[in-house]
């Protein structure tokens, strides 16, 4: 709860100091919105990471192989780091480079879940 404060906070700031910049520096104001971002990812990480271990260990108490479980975690960054690419783009005007972003990060996606396709058509298989 404290981190959603902290990082709430720096967000509201940051919010108020680009709408502040944009007029003038728009460059700036896009640097600015980084730099939230990065403070706010460096803020959580510690809350992330305890979340992605307490994740593993439960896929392995339940035997889920490790691949479908890292596939499962890479598809999950990578919606986030295209996200988070695709609005700085957007709050920077650049509305074609946030959609070639959402783009590309779709098809990383989908390469990302791949052995977890591949496993659920192996299951599906064995039903049928």
């Amino acid at each position: 709860m404290d981190m959603l404060v902290r990082a709430s906070g720096i967000v509201i700031l940051a919010v108020i100091l680009c709408a502040v910049l944009k007029k003038e520096n728009p460059a700036m104001a896009v640097l600015l919105c980084l730099g939230a971002v990065c403070a706010v990812l460096a803020a959580a990480a510690e809350q992330i990471s305890a979340v992605v271990t307490a994740a593993e260990e439960m896929a392995e108490n339940a035997g889920i192989s490790s691949a479908v479980s890292s596939a499962i975690w890479k598809t999950v960054a990578i919606s986030v780091v295209t996200k988070l690419a695709s609005s700085v783009c957007a709050d920077g005007g650049q509305a074609s480079a946030a959609a070639v972003i959402e783009l590309a990060g779709c098809g990383a996606a989908v390469a990302a879940a791949l052995p977890l396709m591949e496993t659920v058509l192996d299951m599906v298989g064995v039903l049928l």
